[in-house]
């Protein structure tokens, strides 16, 4: 079961490693919506790390338009997939410790 995520609960990055002493797998939802790509691919790499390579990711670019609303985010369904397509494009190159640039379209 994915460690829940959402406005008014805890990072799920910083729970996962607590659960991970009895799961085979950790998974952890990742909401493109919410910071940077640079950031969650840190925490990301860091609770893999810590768990052994155990870490299983669920991508959430939306949801309904409350959640991300409660956190600041106000974007229409076609414009979180867009973002979410840009964030882990970012994502997939900084995994390799790829150096990135990234410029959006004005």
């Amino acid at each position: 079961m994915p460690i829940p995520t959402g406005s008014g609960r805890l990072d799920p990055c910083g729970r996962g490693e607590r659960r991970a002493a009895d799961a085979t797998f950790v998974p952890v939802a990742l909401r493109t919506s919410l910071g940077g790509p640079s950031v969650a691919a840190r925490a990301a790499a860091t609770l893999d790390a810590a768990t052994g390579g155990r870490l299983l990711l669920n991508v959430m670019p939306g949801g309904d338009a409350e959640e991300p609303a409660a956190d600041g985010v106000f974007m229409s369904h076609d414009e979180s997939y867009e973002a979410a397509s840009e964030y882990l494009t970012i994502w997939r190159r900084l995994l390799p410790d790829e150096a990135v640039e990234f410029r959006r379209p004005l």
